[in-house]
């Protein structure tokens, strides 16, 4: 609409009456009048103030409202906000972010380290310090692994999409302690050990 309004504020000013414009343009006639009739009183093609839709929800008591409570409890959702004060969620969220410039932050987590942690923390920045020094190839970098026979299931995501129910299919066998094997390795600058596979009980 802004830019069939300019083309009649233009057409008006070189001295077209409405008639041609609306023959020129191919516009309705109450179109082109009441663009005139705007730029005649505001000297412009702006909106006339006080135009537009009207704000139902977006008042002092509601804004002040708003920020008292955040000030009183910034944790509270603006969905319970909208559920207290009666309106809608997506109001007060406008209110909040346009009015009062409120921004949503989430929480950042801070984990205290265990002594236990510290002292793996602490060999860490050791083993950093070693290693600067050129004497990483020394370094053997051993690890175990513990192999199961018993077949791997996860209940939260072993599905079985099928048009009736199944029957034994469905079923996992699981044993309180099943069959294992443990295996350790280790590498280094000029290579990697054998396999040992660890008797059980040691």
């Amino acid at each position: 609409m802004s830019s069939k309004r300019s083309a009649i504020l233009e057409l008006f000013k070189r001295g077209k009456r409405q008639c041609e414009i609306v023959r020129l343009l191919n516009v309705p006639r109450h179109t082109v009048s009441d663009a005139i009739c705007r730029f005649k009183d505001l000297g412009n093609d702006g909106r006339r103030p006080g135009s537009g839709r009207k704000h139902s929800v977006n008042t002092f008591k509601n804004r002040k409202a708003i920020k008292k409570r955040d000030q009183r409890n910034p944790r509270v959702s603006m969905r319970k906000f909208a559920r207290d004060m009666g309106i809608s969620n997506r109001s007060v969220r406008r209110i909040s972010k346009t009015e009062l410039g409120l921004k949503p932050y989430k929480f950042q987590k801070f984990q205290l380290l265990t002594e236990k942690k510290l002292v793996e923390l602490q060999r860490c920045q050791n083993l950093l310090r070693r290693a600067a020094s050129q004497r990483w190839e020394r370094f053997l970098f051993t690890d175990e692994k513990l192999f199961t026979v018993q077949q791997a299931h996860n209940s939260q995501n072993g599905l079985i999409w099928s048009v009736d129910a199944p029957s034994t299919s469905a079923i996992v066998e699981q044993r309180q302690h099943p069959k294992s094997v443990m295996v350790w390795g280790g590498i280094c600058a000029s290579g990697k050990t054998p396999l040992v596979f660890v008797d059980e009980g040691v």
